[in-house]
């Protein structure tokens, strides 16, 4: 469960469907976003 709950919050930085949006302005800081609260929730697991 936790695993696809990840892969979903991370779509739209993998998946190519998203690849015009990956040079928009802030999209470095919404994936440090995603990727720090997806760490911190699987660490309080």
């Amino acid at each position: 469960m936790s695993a696809r709950a990840v892969f979903d919050a991370t779509s739209r930085f993998h998946d190519p469907y998203y690849a015009p949006h990956w040079s928009h302005p802030g999209i470095e800081d919404a994936f440090t976003a995603v990727v720090d609260l997806s760490v911190r929730g699987l660490r309080a697991r």
